[in-house]
C-alpha cells in the first residue's frame, strides 16, 4: 500500500483558457514548469496523486472574462463543434516534455451528451511507446431524468503518477486508462498543472477548478519495521 504525505489543497481558481497554465500545487520538490534539480533528500517527486475537480459554469454578460480557445488547440483536442469542451491535467517532465490526462466532453444546454477519457503522450519524448493517445468513453446515464448536469455536477479526473506508471480515473471511476511513460530526463523534479476549454456556446462558459495533490512514499517497508 502507497503511504501518502504531504496533502496540499488548490484554491478555486478559474481557468481561462489552455494556454494559462494553472499549477495544482505548491509542494516542496515538485513544481510547475518542472526543470528543477532533485534534491539529494527528495525521492518522491514522481510518486504523487493528484484529485482535480472542474466546474463548468455559464458566462453571465457581454463582458464575461470567459476566453475562447484559438483554433489550433480545439483542433489538438478534436472539439470539432462549439458544443465540446475539454479539461484536463497536465504532468510536466521537464525541458517543454508532458502529457495530458483529460476529460472531454459535449453539452446540450446543461445536459453532458458525451463524455470520454484521454491520455496524450504524444509530447512525452525519451523513450514513450508510439501510442500517443489513449483512452475511451465514459458511460453517461441510460434514463434521462438521471441525466449529469452542469455545473451541479463538477467533472472529477484523478492522476496517479508511479515513476513510468500513470494511472488515470475519471468521474468516480467510470472511465480508466493505465499507461506508460519514458522521459529522458531522469534529474529534474516533476510538475502539474491544469488547464480547461471551454464550450463556446450561447455567451461562452467559464471553466474552474480546485485541486488537492499527495506526494507518496515507497510501498516497501523498511528491513526494521
Amino acid at each position: 500500500m502507497l503511504q501518502l504525505f504531504n496533502s496540499s489543497k488548490a484554491d478555486v481558481k478559474t481557468l481561462p483558457e489552455l494556454n494559462s497554465l494553472v499549477p495544482v500545487s505548491t509542494v516542496p520538490g515538485w513544481v510547475q514548469g518542472a526543470n528543477n534539480k532533485l534534491p539529494a533528500s527528495q525521492t518522491t517527486a514522481r510518486q504523487f496523486e493528484i484529485q482535480a475537480n472542474f466546474t463548468l459554469t455559464p458566462a453571465e454578460g457581454a463582458n464575461s472574462t470567459t476566453a475562447t480557445a484559438q483554433p489550433d488547440i480545439r483542433n489538438r483536442f478534436k472539439l470539432n463543434n462549439s458544443n465540446e469542451f475539454a479539461v484536463g491535467v497536465r504532468i510536466e517532465f521537464g525541458n517543454n516534455t508532458y502529457a495530458d490526462a483529460y476529460i472531454k466532453g459535449s453539452l446540450e444546454d446543461s445536459t453532458l451528451t458525451s463524455l470520454s477519457v484521454w491520455i496524450d503522450k504524444s509530447q512525452a519524448g525519451g523513450g514513450t511507446n508510439t501510442t500517443w493517445l489513449e483512452g475511451g468513453p465514459v458511460p453517461l446515464p441510460a434514463d434521462p431524468t438521471k441525466a449529469w448536469n452542469v455545473p451541479s455536477e463538477p467533472l472529477q479526473i484523478s492522476v496517479w503518477v508511479d515513476h513510468s506508471v500513470i494511472e488515470v480515473f475519471a468521474m468516480r471511476g467510470l472511465g480508466r486508462i493505465s499507461s506508460r511513460v519514458y522521459p529522458e530526463d531522469d534529474s529534474g523534479a516533476w510538475g502539474a498543472s491544469a488547464w480547461g476549454v471551454g464550450p463556446e456556446v450561447g455567451s461562452g462558459w467559464r471553466v474552474q477548478m480546485d485541486a488537492e495533490v499527495w506526494e507518496m512514499k515507497s510501498a516497501w517497508l523498511a528491513p526494521d519495521c
